[in-house]
């Protein structure tokens, strides 16, 4: 967690608090919520569905880098297969194309790796960008001053808006 994100969470707790600890009067007026962001977030249905369609879209470069994967262990039984036989020039032209091909893995699984890592960041970015206008409209529909999330050890279930989110966001 970097530096900021852990000031933000300790800054929002410590707004939490001062607002908890003001005086009845203003306290009355202070209407506070907190959910928690990742029991809403597993069950949003587009968690679930979104990252079934990424390993769909992504099932192709799998099965594409296990061909490469096949190739390259026939390539290396030749290799062993024409060393042992004293076959010196066939076995290094086997073990060249090996090479070759354990190369030409090692770029096909970088790719897939940034590439499906950029598919989940996005779906992930999608998420949070649903769960926060929908908590902001909850928050304006039944007057919340303040709704929190992480960094809270603690909150009275009389405040937890979590399940009401889950509803809202599962469409129920």
């Amino acid at each position: 967690m970097g530096c900021f994100a852990m000031f933000r969470k300790y800054f929002l707790s410590l707004i939490a608090i001062i607002f908890i600890s003001l005086p009845s009067a203003a306290s009355a007026e202070t209407k506070v919520g907190y959910f928690d962001a990742k029991a809403v977030m597993g069950n949003m249905p587009e968690n679930a569905n979104g990252f079934r369609k990424i390993e769909n879209d992504f099932a192709g470069r799998v099965n594409a880098i296990r061909i490469v994967q096949n190739e390259a262990q026939v390539l290396l039984r030749d290799a062993n297969y024409h060393a042992r036989a004293g076959r010196g020039q066939e076995a290094q032209s086997a073990s060249i194309s090996y090479n070759s091909k354990k190369d030409e893995i090692a770029k096909l699984n970088e790719e897939y790796r940034m590439l499906f890592g950029l598919a989940v960041e996005k779906l992930q970015r999608d998420l949070r960008l649903k769960l926060s206008n929908t908590v902001r409209q909850i928050a304006e529909e039944e007057g919340f001053d303040l709704i929190l999330t992480e960094g809270v050890y603690y909150s009275s279930p009389r405040i937890d808006i979590t399940q009401k989110l889950i509803r809202r966001v599962s469409g129920n």
